[in-house]
């Protein structure tokens, strides 16, 4: 599964606002509140630190899904894909992104024998997801919030000031290393159910898969499976499915001169004609467009 997943990681839209905010600072943090945009399965540079405070809702990491509640803290390494969600009004959360390059010094000055992502993702090469105490959550919202007012603060102790609260995140990041229990993926069976359906079609959009087909595979009723996956996702199975074909379609496009009926087998179309609806529908322009404005 690793091997498919390590080609993916390519195939989906890159979130050129993250980037940039990392190219004015190393490190960017905001608090946001209100309902999730609608956003398609999207990376970027830099590590990202994920806090959520209030409401729930799920969030897709290439084959995993985490569940997203009061107290939840998820790592994202650099450019993996995810795709956060929650059908809320009131979704509350810090989002925390660190610089490549300045994790690395961080690593350095700490002495860390391994890599800085693998320090701060325990050893994981894509992402990690904690279950805080109350007085954890409140020391990961207070380092949060530091950072936030720090990015706006003219004061010239300003950098040795975020540095000093980005160590609080890292200590705890680190007590919570250490607490394997506190490590989960989805808990409930509804929520592990929507996981393996997620981490099947992660790496077989290729095969052709069916609604049919899933209920087949996974014991549980049409209507069910398709209420608890628009419910945990924020997409139906269709919608999903069309994401990762696309992508990686995009990608086929834009990196080699395979011919448009291959490129359609290769993406999980199959059928040419299909192929182009869906692209045209859901990119605005054709297959042979894109793969033009890619070269220029």
């Amino acid at each position: 599964m690793s091997s498919s997943l390590d080609e993916t990681r390519q195939l989906y839209e890159k979130d050129e606002v993250t980037n940039s905010f990392l190219k004015r600072h190393p490190v960017h943090c905001e608090f946001r509140t209100g309902k999730l945009p609608r956003k398609r399965l999207h990376f970027h540079e830099g590590c990202e630190i994920y806090l959520c405070l209030g409401g729930s809702g799920s969030y897709i990491v290439e084959e995993k899904l985490y569940p997203l509640h009061a107290g939840t803290l998820t790592i994202i390494g650099p450019n993996v894909v995810h795709h956060p969600y929650s059908g809320e009004d009131s979704f509350s959360r810090y989002i925390l992104t660190i610089d490549e390059a300045y994790l690395a010094t961080m690593g350095q000055l700490c002495g860390w024998k391994i890599s800085p992502f693998g320090q701060l993702l325990g050893g994981s090469s894509t992402s990690s997801h904690y279950f805080l105490t109350a007085a954890q959550s409140e020391r990961a919202r207070s380092a949060a919030a530091g950072l936030a007012e720090l990015l706006c603060s003219p004061d010239p102790l300003r950098e040795l000031a975020m540095l000093h609260r980005l160590t609080e995140v890292m200590l705890l990041i680190g007590e919570l290393q250490h607490s394997p229990a506190e490590q989960q993926l989805a808990s409930g069976a509804n929520e592990r159910l929507i996981q393996e359906v997620v981490a099947c079609m992660a790496v077989s959009y290729r095969d052709p898969i069916t609604i049919d087909g899933l209920l087949e595979r996974f014991p549980v009723s049409r209507s069910k499976l398709l209420q608890l996956f628009k419910a945990t996702t924020g997409f139906t199975v269709t919608q999903l499915l069309t994401e990762y074909r696309l992508n990686q379609a995009k990608r086929l496009l834009a990196g080699t001169d395979w011919p448009m009926t291959e490129i359609a087998a290769q993406s999980g179309f199959g059928d040419l004609s299909h192929f182009y609806h869906v692209f045209r529908r859901e990119s605005g322009i054709t297959p042979r467009q894109y793969r033009q404005k890619a070269l220029e």
